[in-house]
């Protein structure tokens, strides 16, 4: 696993200018729109990449910790009148127990078995939305929910918001995979449990950890994506949009840092993209996916990584030879 460059300072310098200046470049708020958005894609992503990407686990159900996110804070706003901060970190601690709840008794299953309990899983957890018509207006979904009033009231600010709360994340996701429990996801993951538990490592525990750290991101920007969007429904959170975070995940770079966020880019931008052919837009998925599969296998954050490197020896020996 890489860390983090941070020699070449000035590049990162240079990217955060670009990020702050980006609502001064694109003064479409429709554009600006799709820009926030993909902010919250990258959240679930990353979020879901801490399972499948570093633990290895196919979650099919990764929407159901983005629908708890995204319920618990719209309720807990609504019909509690609680600030939007406070709502914020209990939507996501909710969404983390949830994970913990999913996590013990799927972790016992092996191979599809476990990606079919978690499809499961989130499935319930839909129809629990779609059908709870006093607590969740059922079908109907939820509408006007509030913003976080006193600090946002428009699309720039929202971007400057979201963007805060992705980096820090991304910065949080950063320091744990890089830590004494991100190194015991990989032990995990490249070893088997009898292997990793002879060293000492108790695979089950590490494995709840990680599903509770990725729901508890998940339902950070289920959090935001209603007070965001104003109005959720269980449709938004149904294994399709598991299925597309997984394709984001797959597609960016499966196990790699910088992977879900190019995949989420590209997931978000691409329906506008392929608007004129949007009857053919899920053939179009399925063949990006399969292409990425067969030709790009460490997708496209490892293809890009292996291509720099390659350049970077090349001038190297060039160098040297000359």
């Amino acid at each position: 696993m890489k860390t983090l460059p941070y020699r070449n300072l000035w590049k990162w310098v240079g990217t955060g200018l670009l990020l702050l200046i980006v609502p001064v470049l694109v003064r479409d708020p429709y554009y600006l729109h799709l820009i926030n958005m993909s902010g919250l894609s990258i959240l679930l992503a990353a979020s879901l990449n801490l399972i499948t990407g570093f633990l290895g686990e196919l979650n099919l159900g990764h929407a159901a910790f983005y629908g708890v996110g995204a319920y618990a804070s719209a309720l807990l706003t609504m019909r509690l009148h609680l600030p939007f901060l406070l709502t914020l970190p209990v939507a996501s601690l909710l969404a983390a127990f949830s994970g913990a709840l999913i996590a013990y008794p799927c972790l016992r299953l092996k191979g599809p078995y476990f990606a079919i309990a978690t499809f499961g899983y989130g499935e319930i957890v839909r129809l629990i939305l779609h059908n709870w018509d006093t607590l969740t207006n059922g079908p109907l979904g939820l509408r006007g929910i509030p913003g976080p009033a006193g600090f946002i009231n428009s699309k720039v600010e929202y971007y400057y918001f979201i963007l805060t709360i992705v980096a820090l994340s991304l910065l949080a996701i950063w320091r744990l995979l890089h830590s004494q429990l991100g190194r015991t996801f990989w032990a995990v993951r490249q070893d088997s449990v009898v292997l990793a538990e002879m060293i000492g490592i108790n695979s089950t525990r590490v494995k709840v950890l990680a599903f509770m750290v990725a729901a508890y991101f998940a339902g950070v920007a289920g959090s935001l994506y209603a007070h965001y969007l104003r109005f959720i429904s269980p449709d938004t959170f149904s294994f399709l949009e598991s299925s597309t975070a997984l394709a984001m995940v797959i597609v960016g770079g499966l196990g790699t840092f910088w992977g879900p966020v190019l995949g989420a880019i590209l997931f978000t931008w691409l329906p506008e993209l392929l608007r004129s052919v949007s009857e053919y837009r899920m053939i179009f998925y399925g063949l990006l996916l399969w292409g990425s599969i067969t030709f790009l296998p460490q997708g496209i954050s490892g293809f890009l990584e292996s291509r720099i490197r390659k350049n970077c020896t090349t001038g190297v020996a060039r160098d040297a030879h000359s």
